[in-house]
């Protein structure tokens, strides 16, 4: 049970950097598509600038802008790298081994199963808890057994056998014996090993408990977790998608000169803290969902499924 627990947080701690990898990844494909609209954007400024119809002030927040969410790729591919470094060395390949993922940040929102419904399952299926309950038994087993040693034993012994000088015409011999031991004088050593296996069964009982209770403890954070992510989702989901028309209706009011780059700027950073506002919701919500596997004990059977390839 405790090599099973084991591997449980071998797989928490995998699927966790792997995630992160995948975040980072996202993240570093969003701020590529935030370079490529502010290029397009200093490039429109440029353009009007050479026009005449633009004061040489739009065109340099636009390319202040465009190089600024350059140097943020910049630091998002950095970023990526590592971890990815951090991954090769958590899974036991070279720091140097390059790799990529193939799937991306899973963007589904599941179906959580009811709080009563985890618990339970954490109960039976947790594998530090089963090998707490293990001992528990064990102390109980050894609890009783050093109360049997105030009862009398009986022992009973025998043996059967030929006996002469010839072994085909020796004769028969046999022996039985039976023992009744009667405890009469050492009372003060049972006593003593009655109390040391209470002391270990209340010990293992308080070790049980307490273990149950951290169980429960990890069921109900991974919970919540899992249904604040959930709620914050909808909302980051929903300002995402407003955030990317306020940028649209920037850029036609900007190309038609109806106002100037200042908006526009402030447009792009709005969409760009909307993308990473979703990005990292949706690594909390995916985080939550490993998190809540390992608390009911679910981890090793769940999280592959979970993070299956495209």
């Amino acid at each position: 049970m405790s090599a099973q627990d084991a591997r449980e947080l071998i797989v928490l701690a995998v699927s966790g950097t792997y995630l992160r990898v995948l975040a980072s990844k996202a993240n570093v494909l969003s701020q590529e598509a935030q370079v490529k609209q502010a290029g397009a954007t200093f490039k429109q400024s440029e353009h009007q600038y050479q026009a005449g119809t633009k004061a040489s002030i739009d065109r340099n927040k636009s390319f202040v802008e465009y190089h600024t969410e350059q140097q943020r790729l910049i630091s998002l591919r950095g970023d990526l790298l590592k971890q990815t470094m951090q991954l090769a060395r958590l899974i036991g390949l070279p720091v140097g081994q390059v790799f990529t993922l193939s799937e991306d940040l899973p963007a589904q929102v599941p179906e959580a199963v009811s709080l009563e419904e985890a618990l339970k399952l954490a109960f039976e299926e947790r594998s530090d808890l089963k090998a707490a309950r293990l001992q528990l038994k064990a102390a109980s087993e050894a609890h009783r057994a050093s109360k049997a040693e105030y009862l009398p034993s009986l022992g009973v012994n025998g043996n059967y056998g030929v006996e002469g000088i010839n072994p085909n015409k020796g004769a028969s011999v046999f022996q039985a014996a039976a023992t009744v031991t009667i405890p009469i004088f050492q009372s003060g050593r049972v006593k003593a090993d009655v109390e040391q296996a209470d002391a270990a069964l209340s010990q293992r009982q308080a070790e049980y408990a307490d273990e149950k209770g951290a169980v429960e403890l990890d069921v109900r954070q991974a919970y919540v977790d899992l249904q604040v992510a959930t709620e914050q989702i909808a909302v980051a989901i929903e300002n995402r998608k407003v955030a990317a028309e306020i940028l649209t209706q920037s850029l036609d009011r900007f190309a038609a000169g109806v106002t100037n780059s200042v908006e526009v700027v402030q447009s792009q950073e709005t969409v760009a803290s909307a993308e990473r506002d979703y990005v990292s919701t949706l690594f909390s919500l995916n985080l939550a969902r490993i998190s809540l596997a390992r608390a009911t004990g679910q981890a090793e059977q769940f999280i592959p499924n979970m993070l299956k390839g495209n």
